[in-house]
């Protein structure tokens, strides 16, 4: 065997390449090798790179949980947008316009509709708890004319803002006629069903690269994504979308004429109490636990007991806890401290927390000022619906399509199409806080 006269076999104190002088590139590394590319170093195809097979999921599981959307099966509606009807409060109170003089017999403005609520010959009760009876309405100017019970003085006067309560119906004796005639009132509501889609396209030979080498496991991650996008999709539906239409437009290339495809949308929870006039606050520390409270009784339509939910980030509900139990006392048994209330109970009433990571500005989902924002719910009255024979949620893929073309340039496309409609159906059972 001829020999190479050029190696040096003994290395170099000073230079430890000179012994691989004939082989300048000793310090291989795989290709692809980051650190090659960023210190000058070559790499060669004979070191294959060291890929960890699992990609990393930084997602915590708690974005995950979207209890509030699919705990309950969504209903079936015949058409895309439907109306329902709620009952109020048999016995509507009369609210004052403006201030009036006191009298025998006075003429009282009314806030608007009010006059549609009181019929002639019905007696009310003043705010200083004396009775008067209606005389007569005028439904035209929202004015009615009461007067004081016979031997009785003047009637006291009134302030605006101030009610008059609707008693009873009297009935004289030998009366021949009836003069009290009322129907029930109901309060109309409407909304919309939305439809999405979310799509991811592929070639099919790409596709069957990315599953054969199976080097990582991106492309079932790539499919999760999707899903997990839209269900998140769905999410915000549920609770923020804004009742309207947009127009879809067609891209380029596609030979047809843009502004021609009309995208229905219906209103989520929070913008539909807020457009329907849902009770709400903007509290303080200071101010936050009267304020829950008080609207907490006004919205009170549910059973003794029966919880509504609170719903909020995992930092705005630790800060209500942390509100309601100032100042918090240990004794010295106690060995865990708990710092969140799991439930708040007062009045008959009980509320528990949801902790909604969603609203977090972090995720990128809503916008900031739901981090400081509590949904406080009866989820019993909310419910999701869809038209019927429509599905909620349909996976579907062209791959049967691109092998029946066949060729490299076929493309596969993976889509889900989603459908949500959201019904509140008691407004009055609802309530929202921001906090400053």
């Amino acid at each position: 065997m001829p020999q190479n006269t050029a190696f040096t076999s003994t290395p170099s104190n000073p230079n430890p390449a000179a012994v691989q002088a004939i082989y300048p590139e000793w310090l291989l590394n795989p290709v692809g090798s980051q650190y090659a590319a960023e210190m000058g170093y070559a790499d060669t195809r004979l070191l294959a790179p060291v890929i960890q097979s699992v990609i990393v999921d930084s997602i915590p599981d708690q974005y995950r949980i979207l209890q509030l959307l699919f705990d309950k099966t969504p209903k079936d509606e015949n058409d895309d947008e439907i109306t329902w009807f709620e009952r109020g409060i048999p016995r509507p109170a009369l609210t004052i316009l403006t201030n009036t003089g006191g009298a025998t017999s006075m003429t009282i403005p009314l806030t608007a509709g009010g006059s549609s609520s009181v019929s002639i010959n019905t007696a009310i009760v003043m705010p200083d708890g004396r009775s008067a009876i209606v005389e007569s309405v005028n439904t035209t100017a929202n004015t009615v004319d009461i007067k004081a019970q016979n031997g009785q003085p003047a009637l006291a006067a009134v302030v605006a803002g101030e009610k008059l309560i609707v008693g009873y119906t009297p009935m004289a004796d030998g009366q021949n006629f009836f003069s009290d005639y009322t129907r029930l009132q109901v309060s109309p509501y409407t909304n919309w069903c939305a439809t999405g889609l979310r799509a991811k396209r592929w070639t099919r030979k790409t596709a069957l690269r990315y599953q054969n080498n199976n080097t990582t496991d991106y492309f079932t991650k790539d499919a999760q994504e999707m899903m997990e996008n839209v269900y998140n999709d769905m999410f915000y539906l549920f609770m923020d979308a804004h009742k309207g239409e947009f127009d879809i437009t067609v891209p380029a290339g596609t030979s047809l004429t843009a502004g021609t495809y009309k995208a229905k949308v219906g209103d989520g929870i929070y913008p539909f109490l807020v457009n329907n006039g849902a009770a709400h606050s903007t509290s303080s520390a200071a101010t936050f636990e009267a304020d829950f409270k008080t609207l907490a009784f006004n919205t009170n339509y549910k059973a003794i007991n029966q919880p509504r939910f609170i719903l909020g980030t995992p930092q705005t509900l630790n800060y209500m806890s942390d509100i309601w139990k100032d100042p918090i006392r240990y004794t010295a048994s106690d060995t865990v401290n708990s710092m969140d209330l799991m439930s708040y109970e007062f009045g008959g009433m009980r509320y528990i927390p949801i902790p909604i990571v969603h609203f977090e500005e972090r995720f990128n989902q809503f916008q900031s000022d739901w981090a400081s924002r509590l949904l406080i719910l009866d989820l019993d009255a909310i419910s999701t619906w869809k038209m019927k024979g429509y599905e909620q949620v349909t996976a579907r893929n062209t791959s049967k399509l691109a092998l029946e073309n066949g060729g490299d340039r076929d493309y596969i496309d993976y889509t889900v199409e989603y459908s949500l409609g959201v019904k509140v159906e008691t407004v009055q059972g609802h309530f929202y806080m921001d906090i400053l």
